[in-house]
């Protein structure tokens, strides 16, 4: 019986400390992999012009400053776990969640988080902008058309509607 509970009280103690500081690790780092994803695609989307308005791009800007603060909290918690000394083991964790992600070239520094977000207030490229042959009113309207189907369906299904019209309309 008192070998039953001794590893009980191991496996519940310290292993599940182990166990559970590794998950925090690793969600913290997807945290921080979150952002910098939708900061690539955001900043992609905008340089192709593919947004359809305003309403999108204000949209897609709110998500990224969400996910950019859940990354910054991540990054605080990933530098108090990397200087805690309490446990030898959970360092050696996160030594080796760290050496892998160095592996696969997803490092991250201290200017990860940075300011990548600025958009510049110079002239917006617009998904209409291709429609130069339509008036700057009739591209007005299609955009106004393209933003209602954005917000009226879900973004793959948007995508596939505004795609087929501008097929049409070239």
């Amino acid at each position: 019986m008192y070998f039953e509970n001794e590893l009980r009280r191991y496996f519940t103690n310290e292993l599940g400390k182990i166990y559970y500081a590794g998950s925090a690790i690793n969600s913290a780092f997807q945290k921080i992999d979150t952002y910098t994803k939708k900061e690539a695609e955001f900043q992609e989307k905008n340089s192709k012009g593919e947004f359809t308005g305003k309403n999108q791009i204000e949209s897609a800007k709110e998500d990224i400053a969400r996910a950019k603060a859940k990354a910054e909290k991540a990054l605080k918690d990933i530098e108090g776990k990397r200087k805690a000394k309490d446990n030898d083991v959970v360092n050696r964790v996160f030594k080796h969640i760290e050496q892998e992600r160095i592996e696969q070239n997803i490092a991250i520094d201290n200017n990860t988080l940075k300011e990548k977000t600025k958009v510049r207030n110079n002239k917006n490229k617009w998904r209409v902008d291709k429609l130069s042959s339509y008036s700057k009113n009739e591209r007005k309207l299609i955009s106004k058309i393209f933003d209602i189907i954005a917000v009226a369906t879900d973004a793959k299904i948007a995508e596939l509607i505004i795609q087929k019209i501008e097929e049409e309309l070239k």
